[in-house]
């Protein structure tokens, strides 16, 4: 069985916990990181990190990992590439 190809877009705490469940999936292998130029680099990735999600070649998907207030541009530039996408917010609150 082929494995799923998944994208984190944003470094954070967030996307380095859907990095480390996706290392930990048996079905899926991260494809890479993209993070914007200007932040710090996401040191802990074990896979390339990337400033466009072009530069890392075929995706299967790509979770979403970025403030509430960006994810709507996100998603904007991943649909227009046909790529799949998981939104993954972060709840506060009860």
């Amino acid at each position: 069985m082929k494995k799923a190809r998944l994208a984190i877009i944003g470094p954070g705490k967030l996307g380095r916990a859907c990095a480390e469940a996706i290392t930990a999936s048996p079905d899926c292998v991260l494809a890479g990181v993209v993070q914007h130029a200007a932040g710090a680099p996401a040191a802990w990735a074990r896979a390339p990190v990337v400033s466009h999600i072009s530069e890392l070649g075929a995706v299967d998907a790509a979770l979403v990992c970025v403030p509430a207030d960006s994810v709507l541009d996100v998603a904007t530039v991943l649909l227009q590439h046909r790529i799949p996408l998981v939104e993954c917010a972060r709840l506060h609150g009860d």
